[in-house]
């Protein structure tokens, strides 16, 4: 599988080959993010326009991710995904003009963003609130007017929820209810005089759908706000990978996150092994040392191929102001053909 990308954010001109397991890292800024997200636009072609996904991951439209140097946007914007005989492909000119190409690549795609133990937290907190309104200490007469409210500005709550400022939100929580479960059915309104319209409402669920556990006290029940943030992000993971269909692209961001290093492990093998019994694609974006260990580990113990992997190591400076993206070769036993520049400058600053 064949991923070229061209004009896109910090990144001039790069191609990457894809495997089962593909996992970015390098210094903060460095575009592994932008590549993340640029894999799972793509994916995502088939059912979605582009400015539509570009609004709901970066809270823009495309125009705004064309590559800027010296002042002066580069054209044209390309990003082009191939496998076999199909092709995902967006290609956008400086009159505008955009070629989209939707061919679907994997059965669904899914993505898991950077900071989302704070984004649910967040979202809980404003279902919790509205919640609070309609279930409150108050008089019959009272909730009715409170549900009246609700109910008429409900389509205004999402509205603001589906913002482009508080991307990536939304399209976090539609990952998170449909793993729940949670059917999420358009909508119709009428515009007197105007016409009608429909869409998609963001259903605020109390933090009720999610629920945990003490690890001593199993009978010890918990919400997302008490539970720790290590178990809350590891849920997270663990419902939408186990959700997935067969054949599916899983985007994560810092699968790292709120995790100590034995943890960082377990969910790495956790991961690997849906890998393999589902068919998935797996693209993460990491700082953690011990994330790449755990995969190379997986290699050592023969659970999975050399070939199954694709370490990429992103380079960016003040020097060289265009990412460019390194392979870095898995052998046989699962050690590198070269070192982890990063962490080994870590380890020298440090010991």
């Amino acid at each position: 599988m064949k991923l070229k990308i061209t004009n896109w954010r910090c990144i001039a001109d790069e191609t990457l080959t894809l495997s089962k397991i593909n996992i970015f890292f390098g210094k903060n800024s460095t575009g592994k993010s932008s590549v993340a997200y640029a894999i799972y636009m793509l994916g995502s072609l088939h059912e979605k326009d582009p400015d539509s996904l570009a609004g709901a991951l970066f809270g823009t439209n495309l125009q705004s991710l064309v590559r800027i140097e010296n002042g002066d946007k580069k054209y044209p914007l390309k990003l082009s995904l191939k496998s076999g005989d199909k092709e995902s492909s967006i290609t956008l000119e400086s009159s505008g003009d955009l070629e989209v190409r939707r061919d679907q690549i994997w059965s669904d795609v899914h993505i898991v963003v950077a900071g989302r133990y704070g984004l649910l937290l967040t979202y809980f907190s404003i279902s919790d609130f509205l919640s609070s309104i309609i279930k409150g200490k108050a008089s019959k007469e009272e909730k009715e007017v409170a549900i009246r409210l609700f109910s008429a500005f409900s389509q205004f709550i999402d509205i603001i929820l589906k913002s482009p400022v508080l991307a990536p939100l939304p399209i976090f929580i539609e990952e998170i209810l449909k793993a729940c479960g949670v059917k999420v059915k358009p909508e119709k309104r009428e515009l007197f005089g105007i016409g009608g319209f429909e869409f998609t409402p963001l259903i605020l669920v109390s933090s009720a759908v999610l629920k945990y556990h003490d690890m001593i006290n199993k009978s010890l029940e918990l919400t997302a706000k008490e539970a720790p943030a290590g178990l809350v992000d590891s849920t997270i993971l663990n419902l939408i990978v186990s959700k997935a269909d067969n054949n599916s692209l899983i985007v994560i961001e810092e699968p790292e996150e709120h995790k100590n290093p034995l943890m960082q492990i377990g969910l790495m093998r956790d991961l690997i092994k849906a890998v393999k019994e589902k068919n998935l694609t797996l693209v993460l974006t990491t700082h953690s040392e011990i994330i790449i260990h755990s995969v190379l580990k997986e290699i050592e113990d023969g659970n999975i191929k050399p070939d199954d992997v694709k370490l990429y190591y992103f380079i960016r400076s003040k020097e060289v102001p265009w990412t460019k993206i390194k392979e870095i070769k898995v052998l046989e036993d699962g050690s590198l053909e070269e070192p982890m520049e990063d962490f080994i400058e870590a380890t020298v600053k440090l010991f």
